[in-house]
């Protein structure tokens, strides 16, 4: 978990020199930076998201139980936070809730592969 982690907070800390958070527009006219993202490291049992302002700088972790009530939560904090992207990391199928969930609720959502 603290690897996982540490690659996570490691990608957050300088949003400008990470291309998760640089988006082209469809047309391919400009690049704009993302305003807010959120990195989740997800587990059996626990989802541990970290929101980045690119702007100020400000991170805000939160953690959750791998639930359904809370998958309610996060979407609904991630919503109070006005984060709409997220990337998430995840060993096995414990990304599936979390994941049919947030894209349901028109979250852009990116499944990354640690290896």
């Amino acid at each position: 978990m603290a690897g996982s982690r540490t690659r996570i907070e490691n990608c957050l800390k300088s949003p400008k020199e990470h291309s998760l958070n640089i988006l082209k527009h469809s047309r391919g006219e400009k690049e704009s930076m993302t305003k807010k993202i959120c990195g989740i490291d997800v587990h059996k049992d626990l989802l541990v998201a970290t929101i980045l302002d690119a702007q100020t700088q400000n991170k805000q972790t939160h953690r959750f139980t791998n639930s359904l009530t809370d998958i309610e939560q996060i979407k609904n904090w991630l919503t109070e936070h006005q984060c709409s992207k997220t990337v998430m990391e995840s060993t096995g199928i414990y990304w599936v809730p979390l994941y049919t969930t947030l894209e349901a609720a028109k979250f852009e959502v990116i499944l990354a592969n640690a290896h």
